[in-house]
């Protein structure tokens, strides 16, 4: 039953156009925001909605400009960032890590006193603010030595269920190109020129058209490798406007202006076996788009101890650029000989819209005897409302299967974020922060999740974020530094194709991703 499911899935995610190179798990990837930019915030988990009063606050909602009362400027450096991916495959462990530094926010804002009279208006605020909102700064590698299946038999299937016929794998004498055949898969492509798949026969010898198989025997063991590496990041300008009326309600909206940037690299290779030498199939892609939204919020104080926040974030109206190939290098023994294969495809250029989900903030604070800060946080968002589009009328390519097997696959979240702030004496502060962030994907059959693009299984089961810091303030100047520790878990399969005899999986992986952050951050108000 569990197979059927997802091969009727991947049938669907298979439909893609290899004129578009996005996948539906690209969704989580580009509609995931960090909050917590400047070190205050993060230190307090990102729970900053009825605060403001913080450069990144804004980010979050945007009535917290309202809240200053003199020209700020702040600077903040993200001075270690550490990501560790441990992963299992199949009962074998493997560490990869990365280390790099960022600029995670900078920004200024002016504040405008306002002559009262009979108003009661006390500010009007402008600002100005960068927030590194996304960071795909990111490497994973798994091995198995593996008896059970082969990436070659899920070559095999995919080229089966998308009943693909020699002839429209081979190059013609008129210039016909494989893979401009938008019915070919790209890795059937890679793999028929590779030699790593063959035509199914029947008991007597004779082809059976649209049927394919591996170059491997059954059971043949492979010692397989597989790693990814990601980069990018999505930096947001906001420019942002708000107000102060009586120090009682505070408002405010703002634009985001987002540049995307986002590199993948896969590469799978498997060795060892029979007439299977080697072979090391690598795919790219680069992504860059700009997009934009506006956010608008509201701040009330009904009482001197206690804020209330309310915030709108519109979806990020994304236009994308992109582009990616695949590459197959293969050593096998065909037809009794050996074949070296260096084959690389064409580069596939694509541009289309995305419009990520729209996402409300509510949240509370509260101060106790001025030397308390206490506030939550509570975040919802519908990833199944994401949508892909063609760029212009004139593209011909239909999303419609896609952006519904978006809402089949994703569903709303609720997240939480917590915050503690403790001032001792006069100028020093301790902080501390939690963030229990929601598992985007809908369950399914056996608690497993429907396969992305790749065939593979994807499920964020585990995801919070722990922090505490540190702070010096006075009315002319604050630093302030943090530590956030981000830990998720993510279940899915290297591999996953087919249907009854021509279908095949990888052991489940396993990832475990720990992102450790220290921050710190230096402002000036005048």
């Amino acid at each position: 039953m569990r197979r059927k499911y997802i091969y009727i899935c991947i049938m669907l995610l298979g439909s893609v156009s290899s004129a578009f190179a996005q996948s539906i798990d690209q969704i989580v990837t580009l509609s995931t925001e960090q909050y917590g930019t400047t070190a205050r915030s993060a230190a307090m988990g990102g729970a900053f909605g009825a605060l403001g009063g913080d450069i990144s606050s804004i980010n979050i909602n945007p009535a917290g400009i309202g809240v200053f009362q003199s020209n700020e400027f702040s600077f903040s450096l993200g001075m270690f960032n550490n990501i560790d991916a441990e992963t299992k495959y199949g009962g074998e462990n493997r560490n990869a890590n990365k280390n790099y530094i960022n600029i995670s926010n900078w920004g200024f804002v002016s504040a405008i006193p306002v002559e009262r009279g009979n108003s009661s208006l006390i500010n009007l605020n402008w600002g100005i603010s960068f927030n590194r909102n996304a960071d795909f700064k990111g490497v994973s590698t798994a091995s198995l030595r593996n008896s059970k299946s082969s990436r070659t038999d899920a070559y095999a299937a995919q080229a089966t269920t998308h009943n693909i016929l020699l002839d429209s794998l081979r190059f013609g004498d008129e210039g016909y190109n494989p893979y401009y055949n938008p019915n070919n898969p790209l890795n059937s492509n890679l793999a028929f020129q590779g030699y790593l798949i063959q035509q199914k026969t029947d008991n007597g010898g004779n082809i059976i058209d649209g049927q394919w198989s591996s170059i491997l025997p059954q059971n043949a063991t492979v010692d397989q490798l597989i790693s990814k590496n990601t980069t990018g990041s999505i930096n947001n300008y906001t420019f942002s406007f708000g107000g102060n009326v009586n120090h009682k309600l505070y408002f405010g909206a703002s634009l985001d202006i987002k540049d995307l940037h986002y590199e993948e690299q896969k590469t799978y290779s498997e060795q060892g076996s029979d007439n299977l030498k080697r072979f090391t199939h690598t795919e790219v892609l680069n992504q860059n788009g700009t997009g934009f939204g506006i956010n608008l919020g509201l701040i009330y104080r009904p009482t001197n101890d206690i804020r209330i926040g309310a915030a709108f974030h519109s979806p990020t109206y994304y236009t994308i650029k992109e582009d990616y190939y695949g590459v197959m290098d293969s050593r096998v023994i065909y037809e009794n000989k050996e074949e070296n294969v260096n084959e690389k495809s064409p580069m596939f250029r694509g541009e289309y819209k995305l419009n990520t989900p729209l996402r409300i903030n509510t949240s509370v604070a509260f101060i106790i005897k001025r030397h308390i800060i206490a506030s939550m946080d509570y975040e919802y968002l519908n990833y199944g409302n994401a949508t892909f589009s063609t760029k212009n009328d004139v593209d011909n390519y239909d999303f419609t299967e896609t952006n519904n097997d978006i809402q089949q696959i994703y569903k709303g979240v609720h997240n939480l974020r917590f915050g503690l702030e403790y001032r001792l004496r006069e100028n020093y502060y301790f902080r501390g922060g939690y963030q229990l962030l929601g598992n985007p994907y809908e369950q399914y059959i056996e608690g497993y999740n429907t396969p992305n693009s790749d065939g593979q299984i994807a499920s964020k089961n585990k995801h919070y974020i722990i922090s505490a810091g540190v702070g010096y303030r006075t009315q002319k100047f604050f630093v302030d530094a943090a530590f956030t520790h981000d830990y998720s878990t993510e279940n899915y399969y290297q591999y996953a194709e087919g249907v009854d005899n021509y279908y095949t999986e990888s052991p489940q992986t396993e990832t475990i991703w720990t992102k450790n952050r220290f921050l710190v951050t230096v402002g000036f108000r005048f």
